[in-house]
């Protein structure tokens, strides 16, 4: 038996997507499971929640039973109607940046959804909030750790090996994360494995248009449930051009993003790169790749990397 030309993991979100949207991810990728596996190929189903789970295989009807079983995996106190409805990127705005507008835009759009008063919303506000900070805070772990266990399960695959990410994103703007970030990417560019990665939010809202000047209600809280979608799209944006990987987003055609960051790139190139006297302060450092003097050709190519500061255990001498 020849061995596979490639090993996949296709990757969902079933924790921080919600529920319309994972309804068009699981008819999409049925309809996508149906015509599109080639001949060699071996795919894995994984979820965040773990379930469903299907390991390894190259039969297609396996595969699409397995994505018919997606369902959004909420955690308790979290829903699709929820009055507030509060993320972790809001969460962390008013509780740890302690952004007075982000709590008035929440404040207004409690006293909408709930009908109370201002004084009261307030507080529900902020109970919400440091509700979905905790709730927060896990799913990003478990998002993280789901992401490691996949990429250290491909390196022991043959072939080539890629993830497939569906998911909405996440909020990562964090110290810890950055750091958990800069660890997947290392893990990732050791074990030869490219993370492609499929937004479900599809089309948001167009590029260059003010929010603020539509009509609506709260303004300010319709603001700032953009700038929550675009942070948290940030991390699986930056998971592909980490891994040399496809980015889809911005197209509500989810089969089509499948079958595109499943192909993964027309060619691609292993450069190597030895930074000299590079402070390990733990920040990050910016690359560019280009290609001077020719033309139509784009480059997905890692934007740069985290200086990981040494790790004190790992360096303290070992005691006999």
């Amino acid at each position: 038996m020849n061995p596979p030309k490639r090993s996949l993991i296709y990757l969902f979100d079933d924790l921080n997507i919600r529920f319309a949207a994972m309804a068009n991810l699981r008819d999409a990728a049925m309809r996508y499971f149906k015509t599109n596996l080639a001949e060699g190929d071996h795919a894995a189903i994984y979820t965040f929640s773990g379930n469903p789970t299907l390991e390894f295989t190259s039969d297609r009807e396996k595969l699409e039973a397995a994505v018919s079983k997606l369902r959004w995996k909420p955690p308790a106190g979290r829903g699709e109607m929820q009055c507030p409805d509060v993320s972790y990127y809001i969460a962390d705005l008013i509780l740890v940046k302690g952004d007075v507008q982000a709590l008035e835009g929440l404040t207004i759009h409690t006293a909408e959804c709930a009908h109370v008063p201002p004084e009261v919303a307030r507080t529900i506000a902020l109970a919400a909030a440091n509700r979905e900070l905790i709730i927060g805070v896990h799913d990003t772990q478990v998002a993280l750790r789901t992401l490691t266990r996949a990429i250290r399960r491909l390196s022991a695959m043959p072939g080539e090996r890629s993830i497939v990410l569906a998911s909405p994103g996440f909020f990562a703007q964090t110290p810890e994360v950055a750091t958990a970030m800069a660890e997947i990417l290392d893990l990732a560019a050791r074990s030869n494995v490219v993370v492609n990665s499929l937004s479900v939010h599809g089309v948001i809202v167009a590029e260059g248009e003010d929010i603020t000047a539509r009509k609506e209600p709260n303004g300010l809280w319709m603001r700032y449930r953009l700038e929550n979608a675009r942070a948290d799209g940030d991390v699986i944006k930056d998971l592909a051009d980490g891994t040399d990987g496809v980015f889809f987003h911005n197209n509500n055609n989810l089969k089509v993003g499948l079958e595109r960051v499943a192909a993964g790139p027309e060619f691609s190139y292993l450069l190597g790169f030895s930074p000299f006297d590079v402070k390990t302060d733990g920040k990050f450092h910016s690359l560019k790749v280009v290609l001077p003097a020719i033309k139509g050709v784009s480059i997905e190519a890692r934007r740069g990397y985290y200086a990981r500061r040494p790790d004190p255990e790992a360096a303290a001498p070992q005691r006999k």
